[in-house]
């Protein structure tokens, strides 16, 4: 796997993709709607009402610093299959970040997506991808 460049874009912020899975359509929608403070910086969030081709198309081909919040079921479609498994995407893909984490063991009955996050890095030829696991209210279980 080719390795991101560090290619800045102004204001500190560098190229890539960083993907953030999240467990709840709000969240995801807050995001999206999120000012990062510079036009190079550009938020999606896909989810089932919010798929559409040419947005796909732009995440796979990775220009400029995107942020791409995603819910979990969404990373098992055929459709975003096609984006995880692209070059010019796991090219410039520089983290999978696992918000609210604590949802994950809390939620793997109803949610079972859930239970697939483990393989997400092999499945698609990402292990040399860090993985972040985010959480402020993680129960002592963990």
């Amino acid at each position: 796997m080719a390795s991101i460049t560090n290619r800045e874009l102004g204001d500190g912020y560098i190229a890539g993709i960083r993907l953030v899975i999240i467990p709840y359509t709000s969240l995801g929608l807050q995001g999206e709607r999120r000012s990062y403070g510079a036009p190079t910086v550009s938020s999606h969030f896909i989810y089932s009402k919010n798929k559409a081709p040419g947005l796909l198309e732009k995440v796979a081909k990775g220009q400029g610093m995107q942020i791409v919040y995603i819910c979990p079921e969404m990373l098992e479609s055929p459709a975003i299959a096609r984006v995880l498994h692209s070059l010019p995407f796991k090219s410039q893909l520089s983290g999978i970040f696992l918000d609210e984490a604590h949802t994950v063991q809390e939620s793997k009955t109803w949610h079972l997506a859930y239970s697939n996050l483990h393989l997400l890095r092999r499945v698609c030829g990402l292990e040399d991808v860090p993985m972040v696991v985010l959480s402020t209210a993680l129960p002592t279980v963990y």
